[in-house]
């Protein structure tokens, strides 16, 4: 049984080893093929890269988060989504997942955005406004820092108080 193994995979190359019970020859053959025929490189340039750089308009991708209190309407809490989706929009975003949480209940939407966020899923944050991080002033601030410093995100808050810096 004769087998033949090529070392490179070029139109040009007519060389190839066959290896049979007496010991490895070279000999002439055919140039190789793939299954789309006779193997060639690419035409230059090639229409899939361009040999010029393009700009592209890539939007950054954006997660959102929102808080309210378990008995708010669910049209106020799609509300919250729809305006966290037309602000993406407008300022250049791609909106993710929106993740949402309620004050007296023990849901895990502010969990869920800080792990997606870890594995770098998004690089900004949008949230209607400071208090939905927490109702304090104080501890606004702080979650807003703390998730910034600890996934390396950018909080981009809708509607900035002004009583609290930003």
């Amino acid at each position: 049984m004769e087998r033949t193994r090529s070392t490179a995979f070029r139109e040009s190359d007519l060389l190839a080893i066959s290896a049979n019970a007496d010991g490895a020859t070279l000999r002439r053959e055919k140039p190789l093929t793939n299954w789309a025929g006779p193997a060639m490189l690419p035409p230059t340039p090639s229409p899939v890269w361009p040999s010029k750089p393009v700009e592209t308009n890539v939007r950054p991708l954006a997660l959102g988060y929102f808080r309210v209190s378990s008995g708010t309407p669910e049209e106020r809490a799609k509300q919250f989504r729809d305006d966290i989706a037309a602000y993406a929009a407008r300022e250049g975003f791609t909106l993710g997942e929106v993740y949402s949480d309620y004050y007296e209940s023990q849901t895990s939407g502010f969990s869920a955005l800080v792990d997606a966020l870890e594995r770098g899923d998004a690089q900004h944050v949008i949230i209607p406004a400071l208090y939905h991080f927490a109702r304090s002033p104080g501890i606004q601030l702080s979650f807003k820092e703390m998730l910034e410093r600890k996934t390396g995100a950018f909080v981009v808050v809708m509607y900035p108080s002004p009583e609290v810096p930003v």
